[in-house]
């Protein structure tokens, strides 16, 4: 019996070890179950379009969902599921004052002083 221990030992290592390096889902894998997700909470918009699978795919690459926000997204069950894990994981809005983020518009052009406004140099 003892030859036996050393061997459960090594399946339940290498159980562990398996778990540990699981990958989060793909984008596809988590949009394909969001919009489930929506269609069964939106009860009663049959005729609503939901968004586009693929601008969906392309905004959960884009911001790069980090694996917990996917692995979250991927667990939820309803709407509010999936606000909950949009407010844990999203990134934290920047401070006033601070860089825009990406993709902001750029910042307005000064607007031209009272005192070059419509004067003509000599």
């Amino acid at each position: 019996m003892s030859a036996l221990r050393p061997t459960r030992c090594l399946v339940l290592v290498i159980a562990l070890a398996a778990g540990c390096g699981k990958k989060a889902p793909e984008c596809e894998a988590v949009v394909d179950h969001l919009m489930t997700v929506l269609k069964q909470g939106l009860t009663g918009h049959d005729g609503m379009q939901l968004a586009s699978r693929k601008g969906l795919i392309d905004t959960c690459e884009g911001k790069h969902y980090s694996d917990d926000m996917r692995n979250c997204l991927m667990a939820t069950k309803d709407l509010q599921g999936m606000s909950d894990c949009q407010n844990k994981f999203a990134p934290p809005p920047p401070a006033p004052g601070g860089p825009p983020g990406p993709g902001a518009p750029p910042a307005p052009a000064p607007a031209p002083s009272a005192a070059t406004a419509g004067s003509t140099a000599p």
